[in-house]
């Protein structure tokens, strides 16, 4: 069956203009931001990352945390159709938009996660008039809960943990998701834009030896996040953070964070 994928690339411009916009709304320097995980970040780093350069994903995933967003809403796309094809028996497992003739789309709803029908029938789809155009997806974020972005409340303190990607569970976890969807190894290197099956072997030799192999990409996990309609952390696991000083206070009035996010009404509510 011939499909269709959303598939997003992520723009480095946005990504620099999402990070600068968050450390002046907090009013933060990049020197703020250089002792906030488990790494030290030197200025320079951080200049980079203003510039357009993604970080790693422990340091990535650090400051999403630090700025209170989650990884989906600081990652924009740059959307394109890339074509694949399905088995008919798993078309069903992804989120379908619609059809054109005998070609199905998949890209992520514009609705809560949970409003997803699974069990659509292939005739129920509607006709789409023409092909939807990628740019209108340009500002498009997959829907997360702000309350989510990982902040602990211990002892009436607001705090973070610094979170550190296991890298060989979580090759595990991704390839387990993508065997319950039935995606081959063919079909992956067509929807992540590998240039070979080496791309996929070497991140299946991290679940044996983290020492060996490459891990899952930010850039990766973003596209599947798209394809499978599943927010950016799920498809990771964690290292158990061992000591009291892997957290660190939240640096932030979290009322008149959930204040401005929410409005007061929610805010005394949430908090």
């Amino acid at each position: 069956m011939k499909v269709k994928f959303l598939v997003p690339e992520i723009d480095r411009d946005r990504f620099s203009e999402s990070l600068k916009y968050r450390m002046d709304w907090f009013k933060k320097s990049s020197k703020d931001l250089t002792n906030i995980g488990s790494e030290t970040y030197t200025e320079q780093n951080i200049y980079k990352y203003k510039k357009g350069s993604i970080p790693s994903i422990d340091r990535f995933l650090t400051i999403c945390r630090y700025l209170l967003t989650p990884p989906d809403e600081f990652l924009s796309p740059i959307p394109r159709w890339v074509e694949c094809e399905i088995d008919d028996d798993d078309i069903l497992k992804f989120p379908l938009i619609g059809q054109i003739d005998d070609t199905y789309y998949v890209a992520p709803p514009k609705v809560y996660p949970w409003d997803i029908l699974t069990n659509y029938e292939i005739s129920s789809f509607e006709e789409l008039p023409k092909e939807p155009s990628p740019e209108s997806y340009r500002d498009f974020h997959l829907y997360v809960r702000r309350e989510d972005s990982f902040v602990i409340c211990d002892n009436d303190k607001y705090i973070y943990r610094f979170p550190r990607v296991d890298d060989e569970k979580t090759s595990k976890k991704i390839f387990e998701i993508l065997e319950s969807y039935n995606l081959s190894t063919r079909q992956l290197m067509i929807l992540l834009g590998f240039s070979s099956s080496a791309d996929i072997t070497n991140r299946r030799a991290k679940i044996k030896d983290t020492s060996k192999g490459q891990s899952w990409t930010i850039k990766d996990i973003y596209k599947l996040s798209w394809i499978l309609n599943k927010t950016f952390e799920e498809f990771l696991e964690f290292k158990p953070n061992e000591q009291e000083e892997e957290t660190r206070n939240v640096p932030f009035d979290i009322v008149f964070y959930l204040e401005h996010i929410f409005g007061d009404e929610s805010a005394e509510e949430d908090v």
